[in-house]
């Protein structure tokens, strides 16, 4: 026999061998193993009987669930209605699950577990992740001197919560860190659907505090759910990260090494606060990479510290970006600090990426510095409105410092106050760039400050088709209360283009528009043209016009939260401007009929050639019904 015959019949051979092997062991191989469902039946919590969450929790394994769905005031051993739930019953020592397990209950409303452990534990903990579905928990409580988390729910993986209700829960600790005062998640996420948390508190006497009612070592999601200090009519405590010496973190909210997100979620009544030497990281919301919010509101946000320390993001505060979006709310939150302008961002801070607002409001907001929002890393503002917030030492509205660029499109800047500069405040020099278009500055007003409506240093400075009106000044150096652009590089040069500036009033007698060093300080570019300034403190692009009132009627809602001036048809910025960006509308979003429509007849000047007005607001002719209102210009 050949020796390549020999092989080939080993070969032949070995084929059926290993079919017959592969049919042994698959016939010996145990069936799929389905997951259990365990009933509870009772309230009773005094061992694994029949029918008890201890006994569903002692045989439960991952991919199981418990199924609570059942009880009622009406089952054996449970509670009537008390604190808003219907019915309830209590656990004397902590409920631990295995990973992977799924609970269920009969509502968020209608049935809790109630923490009554000696010495303090949590209702439910796991060494994996875990699931809880319509279910409430209350009065969760731990302390430990070296350090405690998650005061009612503790878990080691990702905890997924879909309409759950948590009620007074907390995590406290003498010298050691206390996390998640509801919840706490270690080495996952949090993420929370349908979901209330209500009165929590994290509090460390010397140590670190950190996440009020949520902790995760990884990520936080909210969806339509609430944190906040309001439930079923009790009294109200503030849902909060309390720390004696130390630092203070996330005030509702810690993503401890990543992302919060919240989409159609409210976040009311939080606070961080430290004493001595400790800083105080965001009232509501701490993020160690961004937070995004949708839809969603961040209201009465606190961040204090008793200290010269800092106290960053009354709101929120991230590190790599923060963003708005999709009518979303950060209001009357507060950063202070007793150390010199260290209070900053009463509504965001971000502490290297940049902040964007889109389609949303950051209002009534205050802080030492930017009391709107505080960003080293940019802004970005986008058919919103920043309003009426407030700083004692700069940046009423908006501070964008150290780096990044701030472009400001479609927006409302308005009644914002304080100390130094009011309105915009872009102080990163360098190679930065900023940009004003299709908005509105005004009603901006300072106490001390000069600056009201817009302090810029710059690389590149380009304003277009933008109104800076009636804001407010008050300082002797050489300035404006409208508009200061100073040299932010060798060679800055401002575009201004199509801008109506008028009304605005500063001390130094400089008022709408004061360009640092002249002319050959920041130089205009060559499409600079085509604007009103009623009262520049020195050099303007040639053809700009110059002393004429704009006759503007009362500032007025142009929707989307937008507030805009509308020039009367008898105004010399009608059909006077340029449009060098191709914009389709105005600042209220509102499409131009054309291009810009003619006016070959009907009220205002006759032009039978499609030109845009000055400032943001296009007038469209079939708008005007009737017109006598006159402005007395100041």
């Amino acid at each position: 026999m050949s020796a390549q015959l020999a092989a080939f019949k080993r070969r032949t051979r070995r084929k059926p061998l290993a079919a017959c092997v592969a049919a042994i062991f698959a016939l010996s191989a145990p069936a799929a193993v389905h997951a259990a469902t365990y009933f509870v039946t009772n309230c009773d919590d005094t061992g694994p009987n029949a029918g008890t969450l201890r006994l569903a929790a002692a045989n439960a394994v991952g991919g199981d669930t418990i199924d609570m769905t059942g009880l009622s005031a009406a089952a054996a051993g449970c509670n009537s209605a008390v604190n808003g739930f219907a019915s309830w019953m209590t656990v004397n020592s902590t409920v631990t699950v295995a990973g992977g397990v799924t609970i269920n209950g009969p509502g968020k409303n209608a049935f809790a577990v109630s923490a009554l452990v000696a010495g303090g534990g949590p209702a439910f903990a796991s060494a994996g992740a875990l699931t809880i579905n319509d279910l409430g928990v209350k009065y969760g409580n731990r302390y430990a001197a070296a350090g405690q988390y998650g005061g009612c729910i503790n878990v080691s993986g990702d905890l997924t919560l879909t309409n759950v209700k948590t009620l007074e829960c907390s995590a406290s600790a003498n010298t050691g860190v206390a996390r998640g005062g509801a919840v706490f998640s270690f080495g996952g996420s949090v993420t929370a659907t349908g979901s209330s948390f209500i009165n929590s508190y994290v509090q460390s006497t010397s140590g670190v505090a950190r996440g009020g009612a949520i902790f995760a070592s990884q990520n936080v999601t909210l969806i339509d759910s609430t944190i906040t200090c309001h439930d079923y009519g009790g009294g109200c405590t503030t849902t909060s990260a309390k720390s004696g010496t130390n630092n203070a973190k996330g005030g509702a909210v810690m993503a401890y090494s990543g992302h919060v997100y919240a989409s159609s979620s409210h976040i009311y009544g939080n606070a961080v606060v430290t004493g001595a030497s400790g800083a105080a990281l965001g009232g509501a919301i701490y993020a160690n990479t961004y937070a995004t919010l949708k839809n969603s509101s961040v209201v009465s946000g606190v961040a204090s510290t008793q200290s010269t320390g800092n106290a960053f993001g009354g709101g929120i505060y991230a590190k790599t970006g923060v963003s708005l979006y999709s009518f979303s709310i950060v209001d009357g939150s507060v950063a202070y600090s007793k150390g010199f302008e260290k209070g900053r961002g009463g509504g965001l801070f971000c502490s290297t990426g940049q902040i964007q607002v889109k389609y949303s409001v950051v209002d009534f907001n205050s802080a030492q510095r930017g009391g709107g929002l505080y960003s080293q890393g940019g802004v970005w503002t986008k058919y919103s409105q920043i309003f009426g917030n407030y700083a004692t030492n700069g940046g009423g509205g908006i501070i964008n410092k150290t780096a990044g660029n701030t472009t400001i499109q479609g927006s409302f800047i308005g009644s914002n106050g304080g100390q130094g500069y009011s309105g915009v405040d872009h102080w990163a020099g360098g190679a930065t760039a900023v940009t004003i278009e299709n908005s509105t500055i005004s009603g901006n007003t300072t106490i001390g400050g000069a600056n009201a409506a817009g302090y810029i240093r710059a690389y590149t400075t380009k304003v277009d088709n933008s109104t800076i009106v009636y804001n407010q000044g008050h300082g002797t150096v050489a300035s404006a209360a409208g508009l200061y652009v100073g040299a932010g590089n060798a060679g800055s040069t401002i575009e201004l283009a199509s801008t109506l500036m008028s009304g605005n009033t500063n001390d130094s007698g400089n008022d709408d528009l004061f360009v640092a060093g002249g002319v050959g300080g920041v130089t205009f570019t060559g499409s600079s043209s085509k604007n009103l300034i009623k009262n520049p403190g020195g050099g303007v692009p040639g053809d700009t016009i110059v002393g004429q009132c704009p006759l503007l009627h009362p500032i007025a809602f142009g929707g989307m939260w937008q507030f805009v001036y509308r020039p009367t048809m008898s105004s010399p910025a009608i059909d006077a401007g340029a449009n060098p960006l191709n914009l389709t509308s105005d600042e209220r979003g509102n499409a131009y009929l054309a291009t810009f429509p003619p006016r070959a007849s009907g009220p205002g000047p006759a032009n039978p050639t499609p030109v845009p007005d000055i400032g943001a607001y296009e007038v469209n002719q079939d708008d005007i019904i009737f017109d006598s209102i006159f402005e007395t210009c100041q």
